[in-house]
């Protein structure tokens, strides 16, 4: 899962975490597919989380046991998915006859068969490549064995991602989850189970979930092939959209969230999903969310989280209400951008244009190695023309009789 767009630094989310507000009730996340550990950006909560990895890999769940010592980080050796769809406990991916999958015709196939590459061996640090056949639904392991819920489930199995949510759907009920990030295909099996986008998105949206970020991600054919965007065959800049990381939350700004859903937050949970908004970039929708609960904390909390929220305008601090001053002015004005001139890059633009910047200053440096390089050659070469000219200079002089020895 590549998580592209969320942002590095989240500046509320480290706010509030500084400041205690959930040092007693520690952000739960729920990762399917933990091979190779929790994404960087749940750093931000610090060791006020709580981490519940599941993974069929035996031996990368040990190792990340061993690497994460902590009683609040679980890890367990685990197939997840649906009861109902798999009573027997074994994981199947139904074939139907409509298909319309280009898997076998793409570049990164073409390159793992060059290589004889797996993709376990690609996600399985420990090297072991020993899957489990324990099985297990979220809905049992967290309502029913531990009385728990997480906040947010993220989800990346490769194929059967529509059946950890459908062995969810109980945990979808529950106030204290508030949010999904979800791999999902554009192409594959047709049918109510297949775990393609559209099955995906009528679920989580018939359970109050709605879509706020997509990343499509392309693969190119092998046909005529495209550099992957990383050392492995995997996807290209170019190519056909097969699968996107959807990210779902709920949407509890929304005026009649409440009444259409049945869920009334606590603060901790509001305060928790503009974590989230934040984390992915969403600093419009935290404060949205912020606006609406305004009355929940104590005088000056909103504003103040406002405020830290609110971009920089021409590369100066502003507070959240002359921000909003400088947009009224903007549209006033017929759009003139120099009213308003706020800086939306993209996360993921932006770590590219870092990327950009790096490599520059990399060329940068080199070229300035170089041409100190040529300088030094340019300094030894005069060094030597002023010696051989002074020892002429000399010989001259002593033939004349000018200089003695």
């Amino acid at each position: 899962m590549t998580n592209a767009n969320t942002i590095p630094e989240p500046m509320l989310t480290r706010h509030l975490v500084a400041n205690g507000y959930f040092s007693t009730a520690p952000f739960a996340l729920a990762d399917v597919g933990v091979s190779g550990g929790i994404h960087a950006c749940w750093q931000a909560f610090d060791k006020d989380i709580v981490v519940w990895g599941f993974d069929p890999l035996e031996g990368e769940i040990e190792r990340l046991r061993a690497s994460n010592p902590e009683k609040n980080h679980i890890y367990t050796a685990a197939r997840v998915g649906c009861m109902s769809w798999n009573p027997d406990g074994r994981q199947t991916v139904i074939i139907t006859d409509k298909n319309d999958h280009c898997y076998d015709r793409l570049a990164s196939s073409w390159a793992a068969d060059i290589l004889n590459a797996s993709s376990i061996d690609r996600y399985d640090q420990s090297g072991r490549c020993e899957m489990v056949e324990h099985f297990i639904e979220l809905d049992g392991f967290f309502l029913d064995d531990r009385g728990a819920a997480p906040n947010f489930i993220k989800t990346d199995t490769d194929q059967f991602d529509i059946d950890v949510l459908t062995g969810s759907k109980r945990l979808m009920q529950d106030k204290r989850v508030l949010g999904f990030s979800v791999e999902c295909y554009f192409v594959g099996n047709i049918g109510p189970r297949a775990n393609v986008f559209s099955n995906i998105d009528v679920l989580l949206r018939q359970m109050g979930f709605s879509l706020f970020d997509l990343e499509p991600i392309r693969y190119a054919r092998k046909s005529l092939p495209a550099p992957f965007l990383a050392p492995m065959p995997c996807q290209s800049a170019v190519g056909q959209v097969t699968w996107a990381e959807a990210v779902y939350f709920r949407d509890l700004a929304h005026p009649d969230y409440e009444r259409m859903w049945g869920i009334v937050p606590d603060n901790e949970e509001i305060l928790k999903l503009a974590c989230l908004f934040e984390i992915y970039g969403l600093a419009d929708c935290a404060a949205d969310l912020l606006a609406k609960y305004t009355d929940r904390f104590d005088a000056g909390f909103v504003g103040e989280c406002l405020d830290i929220l609110t971009p920089p305008l021409a590369g100066k601090s502003i507070r959240h209400r002359d921000y909003l001053a400088a947009f009224e002015a903007y549209v006033s004005a017929g759009y003139d951008a120099s009213l308003f001139p706020a800086n939306f890059t993209q996360p993921g633009l932006l770590r590219q244009q870092v990327q950009d910047l790096k490599e520059s200053l990399h060329l940068k440096d080199e070229i300035i190695s170089s041409l100190q390089g040529i300088l030094a050659v340019y300094e030894e070469r005069i060094e030597r023309m002023q010696k051989r000219d002074a020892e002429r200079l000399r010989a001259e002089l002593f033939e004349q009789g000018l200089l003695k020895e």
